[in-house]
């Protein structure tokens, strides 16, 4: 191609200084070399790029994707064993998969609404515990239904990791219904102030109230809030409610049975499970599903990842 556009400047040049009477055969000629220019460099560009059948070449810029990885060797047989050994390597639980000491490990759950019309229960959990029976976590019983209640049906969503070099982030998803459990099992593993706050909340709550029924209210909150839901007044007051809460708590002054009044105990029970893990490493998305038949996990399923 160089050497096919260094000809061509020569012959305008020569053109140039020939008579009229040869500048016709001359043009004829530039036109020809104009066109052999344009045939070699089109042929060198298409030696460097991938072929799409005949003569049809791929004019987009070549992505190098050697350093990029593609996993694809099944994780695991059962779901719930391998969320606890990982949570384990990252110091959220221990081998037993009960919550490590002072660490944010929690879900989302949502539970389907009273009926089609009502949107689902959706809350933030702090796990307790993670076994190959299910997920343990506990969560402020309400005062007039519970959404986990009666084999409901259940989704969890739960995200942990980075989407960055080096590294990698998992989502995991699962469907199934909750079991009630013994709160003795797993309360010293919630977090005191999540215990706390839930009690004194509730403190407050039957406070508000029992002032509202004196001064010859409805018995409930003046303020417009939604179902389940308290206004907190003075937040300086409610400080000292958890403020003393908490000093009751860590002394051992709240007997079992407020206790168990004030917070409800689950194990959410997956009937199927998926994790899909990817980073900007990976080449794409790596997802894998878990169907379970009875009490056993059916083999790993590799999916698409949309």
């Amino acid at each position: 191609a160089m050497a096919a556009s260094s000809g061509f400047i020569r012959l305008i040049f020569r053109s140039v200084a020939k008579p009229a009477l040869h500048r016709q055969k001359s043009t004829t000629m530039i036109r020809r070399a104009a066109s052999q220019l344009v045939t070699s460099a089109a042929a060198a560009h298409r030696q460097k790029q991938p072929q799409l059948g005949h003569n049809m070449s791929l004019l987009l810029p070549v992505i190098n994707i050697t350093k990029r990885s593609l996993t694809a060797k099944a994780p695991g047989t059962d779901p719930l064993e391998l969320l606890r050994s990982e949570s384990e390597a990252r110091n959220l639980c221990n081998s037993d998969g009960y919550r490590s000491l002072g660490v944010h490990w929690a879900m989302a759950l949502a539970a389907a609404g009273e009926t089609t019309c009502h949107a689902p229960n959706l809350r933030t959990i702090n796990i307790a515990r993670i076994n190959t029976d299910g997920i343990l976590f506990t969560t402020k019983l309400s005062q007039t239904s519970c959404p986990y209640a009666n084999l409901n049906p259940v989704s969890f969503l739960y995200t942990v990791g980075k989407y960055k070099p080096g590294e990698t982030i998992e989502q995991w998803r699962a469907e199934g219904a909750c079991a009630p459990m013994d709160l003795g099992i797993i309360i010293d593993k919630v977090p005191n102030y999540a215990v706390a706050e839930t009690v004194a909340s509730i403190r407050l709550a039957k406070e508000k109230a029992a002032a509202a029924a004196s001064a010859g209210g409805n018995g409930g909150s003046a303020e417009a809030v939604s179902k389940d839901r308290t206004s907190m007044g003075s937040q300086a007051h409610f400080m000292e409610v958890v403020q003393r809460t908490k000093v009751e708590l860590e002394s051992g002054g709240i007997s079992d049975e407020e206790l168990a009044s004030c917070l409800g105990a689950w194990r959410l029970e997956p009937s199927r499970m998926e994790r899909m893990q990817g980073g900007p490493d990976q080449i794409m998305w790596d997802r894998w599903e878990w169907i379970r038949q009875g009490k056993v996990w059916a083999k790993a399923n590799h999916i698409l990842p949309y």
